[in-house]
């Protein structure tokens, strides 16, 4: 037992004389935390840069046509008819990987399918869209429908351009 009980006391003290040389040779040192928070300031007007990123279409038809929305902003795949389409208040304020950025979410039909998106906005345009992940927080949120002609007003002769 007598060697065991030493080898241990000599490992425990070269341990705290390591420990003691480690603390000590940051002599002077500073630790500073860096801040998480978000930048502050205001959030964007994002239904309006999300209505104006739609275009009103609608599709021929002997019945009578349908009306739907195409994107221009490149936040979805193109020609995908996209309506109701509702967005969540408000928008927060998230940092990604590319730095901080704003997201707010949509329910929407793409080809008659219920979708949920999250949306993220940048210097006043949006920069991604992606099915929304449980880490976006869209269930919960709170949705308003998005009268996409309210923020880009669209004539009545409009046609989709180059189909």
């Amino acid at each position: 037992m007598m060697p065991d009980t030493f080898l241990w006391a000599k490992r425990k003290s070269l341990f705290i004389m390591y420990a003691v040389f480690l603390l000590g040779s940051c002599n002077g040192c500073t630790f500073t935390l860096i801040s998480i928070d978000a930048p502050p300031g205001p959030a964007p007007d994002y239904r309006a840069i999300i209505a104006k990123g739609l275009v009103a279409v609608t599709k021929p038809s002997s019945v009578g046509g349908g009306s739907y929305f195409v994107d221009q902003a490149g936040m979805f795949l193109p020609d995908k008819m996209l309506d109701q389409i509702e967005i969540s208040d408000p928008a927060t304020m998230v940092q990604t990987r590319n730095g901080w950025v704003w997201q707010t979410c949509m329910h929407l039909n793409i080809d008659n399918k219920p979708s949920t998106y999250a949306v993220f906005i940048a210097d006043g345009r949006p920069v991604n869209a992606r099915e929304a992940i449980v880490t976006d927080n869209c269930e919960g949120a709170n949705y308003a429908p998005l009268d996409v002609r309210k923020y880009n007003p669209v004539t009545p002769n409009a046609r989709k351009i180059g189909k």
